[in-house]
């Protein structure tokens, strides 16, 4: 797959960006009327998710993998110590109040 290529979805890299991502994946998702390409930073194999559309919300994620050192589960037990509230933040899903906001 050409990174320089135009496609259907219309992405294309520039020669200076090309040098450093590879195009991975291109992908349309119909139902959001999206265009999306997947990319990996050549250097250190970084992969980037470029959603394209039409909207004129913005929105931005890093994400990258935690494995744990060891599979004892110790790091869920703790989510979940963390999340579950206190006598001072009194609520079993810290989440909830958030929900009401995805409606905006």
């Amino acid at each position: 797959m050409s990174n320089t290529d135009s496609s259907e979805n219309g992405f294309v890299l520039s020669r200076k960006l090309a040098k450093k991502y590879r195009v991975t994946e291109r992908r349309r998702i119909g139902e959001y009327a999206a265009q999306c390409v997947r990319l990996r930073h050549v250097k250190t194999g970084a992969e980037i998710f470029r959603i394209m559309t039409d909207d004129e919300e913005m929105f931005f994620s890093f994400s990258f993998p935690t494995p744990p050192e060891d599979d004892k589960g110790t790091a869920h037990i703790i989510e979940h110590s963390v999340l579950s509230g206190s006598k001072s933040f009194d609520v079993a899903d810290p989440f909830e109040p958030c929900s009401s906001l995805s409606a905006l």
